[in-house]
Parts: C-alpha cells; sequence; structure tokens
C-alpha cells in the first residue's frame, strides 16, 4: 500500500500537481495502516502466546487462558491443526487445557519436558504421546 502512494507522489510530482495535502494525507494513511497491522499482530500474538514460568504454564485454551500447574499436568499430546503443530497440555485434576503451539520449535524435547512432570502412576495410563 505505501509503495503505490508514493508511486502516485512521484507521479503528481513530475508532473508538477503534488501539494503539502497531498502528502500530508499520504503520510497519514500509510502511518494508520502500519498502525492498524501492528495492532493486529500484537493481538494475534498476545492470544496465541504460552508464558512458562515457575509456577507453570499459562496458555490458551479456546477464548480463555488458562494457568495449568507443573504437578497437575496429567497428560501432554500433539496435535496438528490445519498444518499447525500443538502440544495439548491437560490438567490431572480438572478439565483444563492448554493449546501450546509448537511452530518452528523441536517439539521433541519440549514434549519429553513436560511428560516428565507427569506422575508415574497417570504416565502408564496416557497413550498417544510420541512423536
Amino acid at each position: 500500500m505505501g509503495s503505490v502512494l508514493a508511486l502516485l507522489l512521484i507521479a503528481d510530482a513530475a508532473k508538477g500537481r503534488l501539494t503539502w495535502d497531498k502528502a500530508e494525507l499520504a503520510i497519514k494513511i500509510v502511518c494508520l495502516i502500519g498502525a492498524g497491522i501492528g495492532l493486529f499482530l500484537y493481538g494475534i500474538g498476545f492470544v496465541l502466546t504460552t508464558t512458562v514460568n515457575e509456577k507453570g504454564l499459562r496458555g490458551p485454551s479456546g477464548w480463555v487462558r488458562r494457568t495449568i500447574y507443573w504437578n497437575d499436568i496429567g497428560s501432554v499430546r500433539r496435535v496438528v491443526v490445519k498444518g499447525i503443530p500443538y502440544l495439548l497440555i491437560q490438567s490431572r485434576s480438572s478439565k483444563k487445557e492448554i493449546w501450546f503451539c509448537v511452530l518452528g520449535f523441536n517439539e521433541r524435547p519440549i514434549l519429553e519436558r513436560l511428560q516428565n512432570f507427569i506422575p508415574a502412576s497417570d504416565s502408564d495410563k496416557v497413550k498417544g504421546n510420541s512423536l
């Protein structure tokens, strides 16, 4: 969009029709479009971000952000939704789940590390956790 406006401004300048009003309007349009795209990308990143801290994992589950504590991880399994790999982390004590996007990561070490938090009695019951 910005390159199209720049070409139009250059064409107007070559013909001697460029005014400061046109240039100011073009700059405002480009800045508004850029700010809109930036806010949109920030919102997408904020919604899909999984946070790892000393308490546990906090991440998206549909429209809600949930926290699953380290000692409450009940199962971890790999799922692929429309070509994007996720780890579905479920709580032992409740029906909480977190969708952890692992696009661009080597997911095997993450999966193995999270499975280490599952107690031995529960890990025997969990199926389908291998890559």
